[in-house]
């Protein structure tokens, strides 16, 4: 890109919003001789710089004129805009929204979601509002302590004192006390959940019993080898 204010000294305005030059009129057309000459060197700058726009999105002039209804360049611009400049995870540009089916299959990186892509990508696009699970763990309560979950979400540790008694820990605080537990574990035995204790922000205790075989009142403190626990808030 050339410097006008290097290339026509005297002969453009250079002030603080145009460092470098802008064009100027004669100020006495024809006599005075102190405008910006219309020559090849920048009018080149110009044509090149849309030669190579139309060029990128494969676009060949057509030859007609441009208007305010119709703009070869314009829509070239947009092209751009849409394949060029595309924003990734690592690369900034625009973002195309995701339709209701991108959104639902959730396999594209280059589009993203609206507020209601969101809910329709958790399959709750209707009246009530979506609540996060915070946190998630599952785990075999028959193993030494600290078990190690088979799988979790924001679980620091989960450890057993005692026999059916497992203390959880989350790595990231709950944001108070107020958040619900859901609990299931070995579906092979008729188990009863025991109290929640020692609930915090940073975990919780619960306790679990086997009632298979036994008298009411009579359920024994087990360890079930297959324990699920979820946190909602």
């Amino acid at each position: 890109m050339r410097n006008l204010s290097t290339l026509y000294p005297g002969k453009v305005t250079v002030d603080a919003n145009n460092p470098d030059g802008t064009f100027k009129n004669e100020v006495t057309p024809g006599v005075s001789n102190d405008g910006t000459p219309l020559e090849e060197q920048w009018q080149q700058d110009i044509w090149g710089w849309i030669a190579h726009l139309l060029n990128k999105v494969t676009v060949a002039p057509n030859g007609a004129q441009e208007n305010e209804a119709t703009s070869q360049i314009y829509d070239a611009l947009e092209t751009a805009a849409r394949t060029l400049w595309t924003a990734s995870l690592t690369q900034k540009g625009t973002v195309e929204q995701a339709t209701s089916a991108e959104a639902i299959a959730g396999t594209s990186d280059v589009v993203f979601p609206s507020v209601l892509g969101l809910r329709q990508a958790f399959n709750a696009a209707n009246a009530p509002p979506v609540y996060a699970n915070r946190a998630w763990a599952n785990f075999d309560g028959t193993g030494a302590s600290p078990i190690a979950p088979n799988a979790s979400g924001n679980i620091s540790s989960i450890t057993t004192a005692a026999t059916g008694t497992f203390s959880v820990t989350f790595t990231t605080n709950m944001p108070d006390v107020n958040y619900g537990i859901a609990i299931q574990f070995d579906p092979t035995n008729i188990g009863l959940l025991g109290p929640i204790t020692s609930k915090t922000v940073s975990g919780f205790t619960f306790t679990t019993y086997n009632w298979n075989g036994l008298a009411a009142g009579n359920a024994n403190l087990f360890d079930p080898p297959d324990v699920n626990i979820v946190i909602y808030r």
